[in-house]
């Protein structure tokens, strides 16, 4: 499987970011502009030493970047760990014609790169426990990839697995009978606030603990299920997400369900990374196997 980002659709450099700043906040127009790199659906620039820009680089991607824009500013404060709340928002004109934003810059490497330490994980559980709470939000998003039982997405992780089977030792009878019972876990009906895509690639470690997490472009009322998988792509001891989990308060369901997303994330990223995308080829690998050992 190919994978590959998509062309941005308006040609983006920093000289068009220096017009923009300078257009719409002088303030800033002075600092170094700096890119830091492109996804499929947004490019980030370093402004100075303290902030980023963030510009939507596909159609698609804006209504991603109004759910942060409507959506980080009215989550609890504090939270026990940071987001990018917008610190301006950049406004569709003649030079650019969708919305950007001026975000806080958060030093660190994707946990891909380096692995939070243990006692992390109490509080990225406190953290979840509070944003999950949070249910007074107007104008939240609705994604019905975050809304649906696992068993919709049985069919299609059934033909990943398949194809994984064919060169990866990881597709072993346990990760299938994870799966199946997750997918026959009863689906609950209250939907309550997540990030959405909460994976290694959206956290920001800084000296072995989680500095941020970032992209909140899937941000929706969903199965808080989603978001707890994040616990097996990061700690790899089991004693240590089960304290976390407990500390969070997951039902048994819950954290059935939890298992079957990150079974759904091991498969997807080992499948999509497999000879073509390195970080993801390590993050479903070390996933997978995590899964694997617990059981």
């Amino acid at each position: 499987m190919t994978l590959s980002t998509p062309p941005a659709e308006i040609p983006i450099d920093t000289n068009l970011v220096a017009r923009l700043l300078q257009a719409q906040c002088p303030q800033w127009a002075d600092l170094e502009v700096r890119f830091l790199g492109a996804g499929w659906d947004n490019e980030n620039y370093r402004l100075g030493d303290q902030f980023i820009v963030r510009l939507p680089r596909r159609a698609v991607a804006v209504p991603l970047m109004q759910s942060e824009i409507n959506c980080l500013p009215q989550l609890p404060q504090p939270l026990p760990i940071s987001v990018p709340v917008p610190l301006y928002i950049g406004q569709p004109g003649p030079l650019f014609p969708w919305p950007w934003t001026v975000l806080p810059w958060f030093e660190g490497v994707n946990a891909a790169q380096a692995l939070p330490k243990a006692s992390e994980a109490l509080r990225l559980a406190a953290f979840l426990r509070q944003l999950h709470d949070a249910g007074n939000m107007e104008n939240v998003p609705h994604n019905p990839h975050r809304s649906e039982p696992l068993r919709l997405r049985d069919e299609a992780i059934q033909t990943r697995m398949a194809r994984l089977k064919t060169k990866s030792p990881l597709i072993t009878p346990v990760i299938e009978e994870i799966w199946q019972t997750a997918i026959q876990t009863p689906f609950p009906h209250n939907m309550q606030l997540v990030h959405g895509d909460l994976h290694a690639g959206n956290m920001v470690i800084h000296e072995n603990r989680i500095q941020a997490i970032v992209d909140w472009g899937d941000i929706t009322k969903g199965d808080t299920a989603v978001d707890l998988a994040i616990f097996w792509m990061l700690f790899p001891d089991k004693q240590v997400r089960t304290q976390a989990l407990q500390a969070y308060g997951a039902s048994q369901d819950l954290v059935q369900r939890a298992l079957g997303w990150a079974v759904y994330y091991g498969v997807v990223l080992l499948d999509t990374g497999w000879g073509n995308n390195e970080e993801h080829e390590k993050v479903g690998t070390g996933l997978l196997s995590c899964l694997a050992e617990d059981h």
